[in-house]
């Protein structure tokens, strides 16, 4: 009974690491969007 607590708590840790690194992969798109789009918004400003 105690392993199976034991391998219960180990799932949720890998799962919640697994949300974390989604989170800074998405973090780090947006990112990079944002960089991409930052000149195109900028002649959009001046015209």
């Amino acid at each position: 009974m105690q392993s199976q607590i034991d391998t219960e708590l180990i799932d949720t840790e890998r799962i919640d690491s697994r949300r974390v690194d989604s989170g800074r992969i998405t973090n780090v798109r947006m990112e990079k969007l944002a960089q991409a789009w930052r000149p195109i918004w900028e002649s959009v400003r001046r015209s």
